[in-house]
């Protein structure tokens, strides 16, 4: 009887491993479905934000470059206005240096006039 019993026992596990085992396997492909389902959803999110990310730095870049032609404009216009700025104090400068020079020049002619007189003077006096 015990044998009997045993082998019976023995059966009703058989039959019960076999049962969860099925089970198991079932909800291992449920769940590598739902897996699945999910990777597919979670990759499609990721290629969207991928495309949205794209889109706003493509529109950054473009704000970027307006912003940095419109820099480089004005930057040329302040090089531009201090060149003029710098050439017209360049020749004051230079019209103030030769009015300066010419000065001087006619100094050193009264100077050396007056030197030519004086030892015309004294050539005459001790002559």
């Amino acid at each position: 009887e015990m044998n009997r019993l045993h082998a019976e026992l023995r059966g009703e596990m058989d039959g019960l491993r076999t049962e969860l085992r099925g089970e198991m396997d079932g909800l291992r492909t449920e769940l590598d479905g739902k897996m699945d389902g999910l990777r597919t959803e979670l990759d499609g999110k990721m290629d969207g934000l991928r495309t949205e990310l794209d889109g706003k730095m493509d529109g950054l870049r473009t704000e970027l470059k307006g912003e940095m032609d419109r820099l480089r404009t004005e930057l040329n216009g302040k090089m531009e206005r201090l060149r003029t700025e710098l050439k017209g104090e360049m020749a004051q400068h230079r019209a103030e240096v030769k009015a300066e020079l010419k000065s001087l020049e006619m100094r050193i002619y009264t100077a050396l006039a007056a030197a030519v007189g004086l030892i015309k003077t004294l050539d005459f006096l001790i002559g």
